[in-house]
C-alpha cells in the first residue's frame, strides 16, 4: 500500500514539473517579410531564405535581413515575436533623376 501511495505521489510530482517549466522543444514560428521582397535572410550558422521566409523559434534566432542597395538589419526572433513580422529595408542609395544630354558627333 506505502508502495502504491509512494509511485503516485512521484508521477503527481513529475506531471507537475511538466506541465510547469513552460518550456517546449517544439519550434513555434514566425513569417519574416520584407519591404521589399525578396531580401536574404542569413542565420548564425550560415544558412539563409528569401523573404518572405517561415523562421523556427525555439529560444533566441539571431538573423540579419540583406538585400543590395538597402541597410542591413540585424535582429533576434524569441517565442515572444509576433507571428508575422513585416521589416521594412532603408535604400542606402538615393535615387536621382538624370538629365540626358546629347552625346556630341564623333565624326
Amino acid at each position: 500500500m506505502k508502495l502504491a501511495i509512494g509511485i503516485a505521489a512521484l508521477g503527481l510530482l513529475v506531471s507537475a514539473c511538466e506541465t510547469t517549466s513552460g518550456f517546449s522543444n517544439e519550434p513555434s514560428f514566425v513569417m519574416v517579410k520584407t519591404e521589399p521582397n525578396d531580401a536574404t535572410i542569413t542565420f548564425v550558422n550560415g544558412t539563409s531564405c528569401e523573404t518572405p521566409c517561415r523562421v523556427g523559434v525555439i529560444d533566441e534566432v539571431p538573423l540579419t535581413i540583406a538585400r543590395t542597395g538597402y541597410k542591413a538589419h540585424r535582429m533576434v526572433l524569441t517565442r515572444k515575436t509576433k507571428k508575422t513580422i513585416l521589416v521594412k529595408l532603408e535604400r542606402t542609395v538615393v535615387e536621382t533623376e538624370l538629365e540626358a544630354v546629347e552625346l556630341p558627333d564623333l565624326q
